[in-house]
């Protein structure tokens, strides 16, 4: 039987962030697989913080729920921004993770790596 190719999302925010847009210039394929791994764990924190919450966090409420600074968390907006620069924001696929999660239990983080692209519309 045929082994499937199905893109993840890691993989597709790697590719994302190799090519370049215009939000950042193009990365090394080490450099761009760190990004888009550390994109990935902002996209999972963002979902953990919406469980605790009961809804989707605004970027301070994200800050507050993580105990970081306001600075920070828009860093970790700005690199979802560039690991997925056809997304407005990281809401969406967050939202899509973060049902995903729910099914699973929040302690499978994994969930945020192995997930499909075609389960996201990326």
């Amino acid at each position: 039987m045929p082994r499937s190719t199905r893109t993840t999302l890691v993989a597709q925010a790697t590719e994302n962030l190799v090519k370049g847009s215009h939000h950042a210039p193009p990365m090394k394929r080490t450099k761009a697989l760190l990004t888009a791994t550390a994109a990935l764990v902002d996209v999972w924190a963002l979902a953990f913080a919406a469980d605790e919450l009961g809804h989707w966090p605004s970027q301070t409420e994200y800050a507050e729920a993580r105990c970081i600074s306001g600075r920070s968390a828009q860093r970790h907006w700005e690199r979802f921004r560039q690991a997925f620069p056809a997304e407005d924001g990281p809401e969406r696929i967050g939202k899509l993770v973060w049902a995903e999660m729910k099914g699973k239990g929040l302690e499978s983080g994994h969930a945020v790596f192995s997930m499909p692209v075609d389960a996201t519309g990326v």
